[in-house]
């Protein structure tokens, strides 16, 4: 039987972690993914590439201080026992990630990926226009069905 991950909403009033600092600057970028693994510069993908930063080489110690800096104790706890744990992870209002911190050789590394809060227009996907017309129908049979009025 599968031990199911901690849920938490846990938040540290009046203390930022440090490790916003990297989710803010994939925001910034409009990354859609920040790697950070043991041994390397931080990485964000910018346009589908993963690019190193101008950051430094994180160490293993500096590594540990960043992502349990994020995580509850439930989920530190989680994590210490299972080797990872998959999460999402909210800047401010607006903006999450989906989140994995999984050991790998060892080492924390963690992988996150930005889930846009805004949804873009259908005409701005360039996307061809049977999917709009199946969009609708399939949109509008499920409205149908699960009606309450049905």
């Amino acid at each position: 039987m599968a031990t199911e991950q901690p849920i938490s909403t846990h938040k540290n009033p009046g203390h930022e972690p440090e490790l916003n600092k990297f989710f803010r600057i994939a925001v910034k970028t409009q990354a859609s993914d920040l790697h950070l693994k043991v041994g390397q510069r931080p990485r964000l993908r910018l346009y589908g590439k993963l690019k190193s930063t101008t950051g430094e080489i994180i160490t293993e110690e500096r590594m540990e201080h960043l992502v349990f800096g994020i995580l509850s104790p439930a989920q530190k706890e989680f994590f210490l026992k299972k080797g990872n744990i998959d999460f999402a992870y909210e800047i401010g209002d607006e903006d999450r990630f989906r989140t994995n911190i999984f050991r790998q050789r060892g080492m924390i590394s963690l992988a996150a990926r930005r889930v846009s809060s805004d949804i873009p227009p259908f005409e701005s996907l360039h996307l061809p226009p049977i999917l709009r017309s199946e969009e609708r129908r399939v949109g509008k049979e499920c409205r149908s069905r699960w009606s309450p009025y049905h």
